[in-house]
């Protein structure tokens, strides 16, 4: 147990990659990063948290460590056990199932978006992307935007490959932007017309409607993690494909293990910042997202289910008369899609450059 799990797994990313290159300057702007960033960062968010919770968080923060996790839990009056039963009865397994399923069956689909954009790549490449991505990825989850993170690690490709001379498929790019392009526009569409379509034709018994939904539900919430297994999983573990096996490997499970931990919150907070989703609308945003991810795969495209997701979610207001919408979460959205290969792309061409 700990009370900033993700700054201390940034921490241990970033000593494994200090390690794995045996550049041991990067410690030193580590070491910076972190103490001119982060550490502030987390003394905001804490005050943040006290004046929210001026008599729990004082306990809590006495019971759980800040960066060094320990085995027990804070014990907290009336709190219970973790129920397995729930858990199970819940089925929140299937995420990782999909997640695993979709990397190992389609994942390699993805592999060749490094290949093309990067052929012969070196130690240093991979390190440039990852740190890159890495880099882009934090300020996703620091600013709590939902950050695209195929977009970024694509855009840290593209500008590591630039940055050795290596960037000639210029044909395949096309195809990529076409899709950034495209996707969201198609995807906001098919969310108000299936959302108006269900208002006209779904069963007037709302109980069996509900009934319909949250079967669907656990339906289309396997699909999205297979597809975001099998491409933006797939992408994060084809980088360093060409290196060693482990290196592959313990990528590959990273992600899996990020995107189970992390991207809950980062989902979560999406769709609470633009309005609060009823079933229709999770369900129609959930399978437009995640069909539009899949067709992607096909063409091995790599497209971020957040932007599907979200363009769905967009649809689905709008098919509402924008009655429930934050319009500030929507346009917060809309720039993060742009801005994400964009730092994505500069992140990764000044550090190969450095480097």
């Amino acid at each position: 147990y700990i009370r900033n799990p993700l700054y201390a797994g940034t921490l241990l990313v970033a000593a494994g990659l200090v390690i794995a290159a045996q550049r041991w300057e990067l410690a030193v702007i580590f070491a910076a990063v972190f103490g001119l960033i982060y550490l502030p960062v987390i003394q905001n968010e804490e005050r943040h948290l006290n004046n929210l919770f001026p008599r729990e968080f004082p306990e809590y923060r006495r019971q759980v460590p800040l960066l060094v996790p320990r085995r027990s839990r804070a014990r907290a009056a009336g709190a219970g056990r973790f129920d397995r039963f729930l858990y199970i009865r819940n089925e929140e397994y299937n995420a990782l199932i999909g997640y695993l399923l979709g990397l190992a069956i389609e994942g390699p689909r993805l592999f060749s978006v490094r290949d093309i954009l990067l052929p012969k790549e070196t130690v240093l490449d991979v390190l440039s992307i990852l740190i890159a991505t890495l880099i882009v990825f934090t300020i996703g989850e620091m600013s709590k935007v939902p950050i695209s993170l195929s977009k970024a690690l694509t855009g840290a490709i593209i500008g590591t490959s630039i940055a050795v001379g290596l960037f000639t498929y210029k044909s395949y790019l096309t195809l990529v932007l076409a899709f950034w392009f495209l996707t969201p526009i198609i995807a906001t569409l098919l969310g108000v017309v299936l959302i108006r379509l269900d208002d006209r034709y779904s069963p007037k018994n709302t109980w069996k409607k509900l009934a319909i939904l949250r079967g669907g539900l656990l339906l289309v919430a396997f699909f999205s993690a297979y597809v975001l297994g099998s491409n933006t999983l797939g992408l994060i573990a084809g980088v360093p494909n060409n290196q060693s096996s482990a290196a592959s490997l313990v990528v590959g499970l990273g992600s899996v293990l990020g995107a189970f931990t992390l991207g809950r919150g980062t989902l979560r907070r999406l769709t609470e910042g633009v309005f609060t989703l009823r079933y229709p609308n999770a369900f129609f945003s959930q399978l437009v997202g995640a069909g539009a991810v899949e067709l992607a795969s096909q063409f091995g495209v790599p497209l971020a289910i957040t932007e599907t997701v979200s363009s769905g979610i967009i649809g689905s207001g709008l098919g509402r008369k924008m009655r429930f919408m934050n319009t500030r979460s929507v346009s917060v959205i809309m720039i993060s899609w742009v801005m994400s290969p964009v730092i994505g792309f500069a992140a990764g061409y000044i550090l190969r450059s450095l480097i």
